[in-house]
């Protein structure tokens, strides 16, 4: 589904566990377990060194320790150093180590002990090393099958298939994952170079106008804004690809603000799509300024954030959105909100991500399993990435050694193969990013 990477939420305490209960190589008579008070730094990448600052290091061989990420213990040989003195203990960051909530425990069984207060452990933030190099699309021309004019949004399936929005060649294409020798994209809805709104039962008799983004579901159906038909259009799974429209009138752009019927609901240039994976698509209206939400299953559209006006108290020109579980408890949508120079989370509380320092032009974002936010940053041409401790980086663009853009839009990350990709609209090509 759209921008969701293998999804398990992380947990926000955890007991830092460990300790001892009978026969002890020292002496103390009430043992304590090993208690995380600190890490430093936060975060860090392979091969880079974190000291765990504790209480109740009494053993001095590294063997007798485990340190566990989200309660999986790192492979051997991570630990570098206990010092039972300066109560501190250090490790090596493996190579694509998730990042989460620390702990440490004792390996021995016979040593084992339960806390008695529970501990929030402090949370490691992994940092990636980052390699673009060229994945699709070549040097506009309309006679090449393979060429995008002006590629937009990407989505990734759980198999690695990488979709995309060639949009104004007005179709949606696929490109096979192969990890050796790369794939020619397919047309699998839509007829190139032909705009419209024809819904049909097979995808590659249907019309579009300038899609603009597409979202898959749980099920492997496709939905895309397509901005100039004003209207929300559904790729069915089945071999035949039909098309339909779900909502929105290709005659008549609008909008509203209160919650109205799929029928009813008008949009006016929708441009950014996701799902949740099941029954509810979010989408962002461009001229409209809003968050709108498409519940399918109770046939409501709503609007969650946005007035129809451009404002920072509600959005200004949004692009892309994005849903995952993977960042906070306390929001699960993400909006490119492109004139405020923002990512704004959305959920139980609306808060700010990024800001106008670094940002400019934000257009869209892909949120991985550790909760990074992935920004393709329209203004400067670049790729940032927002971590969970909020340090952020620019790991492709302007400024780095891969200064490969001119016009990037879309992102998508396939987070099974550690992959993100790119569309350049200027360029009419996808760039791909190995994430280690």
């Amino acid at each position: 589904m759209k921008k969701i990477f293998a999804s398990v939420a992380l947990a926000w305490t955890l007991l830092a566990v460990a300790g001892c209960e009978s026969i002890l190589p020292y002496d103390r008579t009430d043992p304590e377990c090993p208690v995380v008070l600190s890490i430093s730094p936060t975060g860090a990448r392979f091969g880079e060194v974190v000291t765990v600052n504790c209480e109740n290091l009494y053993l001095d061989d590294i063997a007798e320790y485990q340190v566990l990420i989200n309660g999986v213990a790192l492979p051997e040989g991570s630990i570098e150093d206990v010092d039972t003195v300066a109560q501190t203990l250090s490790f090596l960051v493996p190579l694509g180590q998730q990042g989460g909530l620390l702990s440490i425990r004792l390996r021995n069984p016979a040593n084992f002990c339960e806390p008695e207060n529970s501990v929030s452990a402090p949370q490691f933030t992994y940092y990636y090393t980052a390699t673009l190099s060229p994945f699709a699309g070549t040097a506009f021309t309309t006679s090449c099958p393979e060429c995008f004019d002006s590629p937009r949004g990407l989505d990734v399936d759980p198999s690695g298939n990488l979709f995309v929005v060639d949009r104004l060649h007005h179709v949606i294409k696929m490109i096979p994952y192969n990890q050796s020798v790369p794939q020619k994209p397919t047309i699998i809805a839509g007829r190139t170079n032909l705009s419209g709104s024809t819904d049909d039962i097979l995808g590659i008799y249907s019309t579009f106008n300038a899609p603009s983004d597409i979202a898959l579901d749980e099920s492997g159906n496709i939905y895309v804004a397509d901005e100039f038909n004003y209207c929300i259009r559904k790729i069915d799974k089945n071999i035949n690809r039909t098309v339909t429209t779900i909502t929105g009138d290709p005659n008549e752009p609008g909008g509203t603000q209160a919650q109205t019927s799929l029928s009813e609901a008008r949009y006016n240039l929708p441009i950014g799509i996701a799902t949740n994976g099941t029954n509810k698509i979010f989408v962002t209206d461009y001229i409209g300024h809003r968050l709108r939400q498409i519940d399918i299953g109770a046939n409501t559209v709503t609007t969650l954030v946005g007035d129809g006006t451009p404002s920072f108290s509600g959005l200004s020109f949004p692009v892309g959105v994005a849903f995952s579980l993977n960042r906070s408890a306390q929001y699960s949508i993400f909006v490119a909100d492109r004139s405020n120079n923002r990512i704004l989370g959305v959920g139980a509380t609306t808060t700010s991500i990024g800001s106008p320092t670094y940002l400019s032009q934000p257009v869209d974002m892909a949120i991985d399993q550790n909760g990074a936010v992935f920004v393709v940053d329209q203004g400067k041409k670049q790729i940032i990435a927002i971590y969970p401790d909020n340090h952020y980086e620019v790991i492709a663009g302007e400024g780095t050694q891969y200064d490969a853009f001119e016009m990037p839009s879309g992102i998508a990350a396939d987070a099974v193969h550690s992959i993100l990709y790119v569309s350049d609209e200027s360029k009419h090509t996808i760039a791909k990013i190995t994430l280690e």
